[in-house]
């Protein structure tokens, strides 16, 4: 059956858009825990302005804080849309490999757009967009896509 499943407040992405913009031209990066705001990280990545890496210490110590492990992944793409890219895809493999199913919120700045992705066991689409968002001109509603549940 299909719904319509909102899975970032309005709260949520106006705080994404404008950590992701403060942040530029490089990456931000950062976790989302249920019921809380974005908990932003360090981007630790030797390449910030095309890439993010959060230290495994700052993972755990974020993880022990909140209790439980994120449900998402968090960066932004600063200078394009937010696509899925080829790093992207590894980082979801990686987590797929040991079981996790946590999402990757990908927030574009050029357009402004967030996505969520996920790893799913289709061998022809492995990763798929499971909701997002655009801002849409003289409306403050997001669009939000029908998603299986």
């Amino acid at each position: 059956r299909w719904i319509l499943k909102a899975m970032l407040t309005p709260s949520d992405l106006e705080q994404l858009f404008t950590v992701a913009a403060e942040h530029a031209p490089f990456e931000m990066c950062g976790l989302m825990f249920d019921g809380y705001p974005l908990q932003l990280c360090t981007n630790m990545a030797s390449d910030a302005l095309h890439g993010f890496e959060i230290s495994h210490e700052e993972y755990l110590r974020h993880v022990a804080g909140y209790g439980a492990a994120p449900w998402a992944t968090v960066h932004s793409h600063p200078h394009g849309p937010a696509k899925i890219s080829g790093r992207d895809m590894l980082l979801l493999d990686a987590q797929a490999v040991v079981g996790n199913t946590m999402k990757m919120i990908i927030v574009g700045c050029k357009p402004m757009e967030i996505r969520i992705y996920a790893k799913v066991d289709d061998p022809l689409r492995p990763y798929r967009c499971e909701w997002q968002w655009a801002p849409l001109p003289m409306e403050a509603t997001p669009i939000c896509f029908a998603q299986n549940s």
